[in-house]
């Protein structure tokens, strides 16, 4: 059987972004070893603070955003499951 997907693009705007970034860290935890873990959660850091520096510019209304996903990635901790 074929299996077909409409609608396939997240609108991870607002909180839906950071819930987002944590669900993908809760799998790592859960299945991935740890190193796969500290450098996702180095990338997501990263990343995202340099998105929300960009958005400065460009759109302010993402900046919240970012930088909630910045706090919630620095406090990360693998008993937040």
């Amino acid at each position: 059987a074929r299996i077909i997907h409409h609608n396939e693009a997240q609108d991870l705007t607002g909180w839906k972004l950071t819930e987002h970034r944590k669900s993908i860290l809760a799998y790592f935890t859960k299945y991935r070893p740890g190193w796969e873990t500290t450098a996702l959660r180095f990338a997501l850091i990263t990343s995202h603070l340099v998105w929300g520096l960009i958005s400065l510019i460009f759109n302010r209304s993402a900046v919240d955003a970012h930088w909630q996903t910045v706090k919630m990635g620095l406090t990360w901790r693998r008993t937040n499951l």
